[in-house]
């Protein structure tokens, strides 16, 4: 069982700078969102040890991102939002959103988080191959070195070819 307390000191270091961020481009106003961010970490440090920490509920998330691109419509919020659509919905439905995303918006083809979504739907998908040159798009399209890590580490755990056959992509003899 995960310790409450520890749960929102993690939560607050991984989450903070990016719901300030978020709000703030909603609110347009830096000392609204840092309020609302400290307000719903102390209602968390309130509720968590009584509780317990909450399920990630990725109905209410979509909900969330679809509220988002109705206010403030674009392709990076979209594609954020195929990432709670693959929790609920499945990552072949997801997949299919970025993949439509990415012919109507070529732009995203230049950001990292538009590779990493695609490589993560289809490693979810048992597409290693396709997986496998996602992960080095998203690796080439990122100069942050923790993030170039992550994923390369996850790059790392995809099956690798290891017969004659698979290396040359002709699948099972028979």
């Amino acid at each position: 069982m995960s310790d409450p307390a520890a749960d929102v000191e993690r939560a607050f270091r991984a989450g903070h700078g990016r719901a300030v961020a978020v709000l703030v481009r909603l609110l347009g106003d830096i000392g609204l969102a840092e309020e609302a961010v400290q307000e719903a970490y102390a209602e968390a440090v309130r509720r968590w040890p009584v509780e317990g920490t909450p399920d990630t509920d990725w109905a209410q998330i979509l909900q969330l991102y679809d509220h988002l691109v109705a206010l403030a419509p674009s392709p990076v919020a979209a594609l954020h939002r195929s990432v709670a659509l693959a929790e609920v919905c499945g990552p072949a439905e997801a997949l299919a959103t970025v993949d439509t995303l990415g012919r109507e918006t070529p732009a995203l083809h230049r950001h990292h988080v538009y590779h990493a979504v695609r490589a993560d739907l289809l490693r979810r998908l048992f597409r290693p191959d396709e997986a496998r040159a996602a992960y080095q798009s998203a690796i080439t399209h990122t100069s942050n070195t923790p993030e170039r890590a992550h994923l390369t580490s996850r790059l790392h755990t995809l099956p690798t070819p290891t017969s004659p056959d698979e290396l040359m992509g002709a699948g099972e003899a028979g």
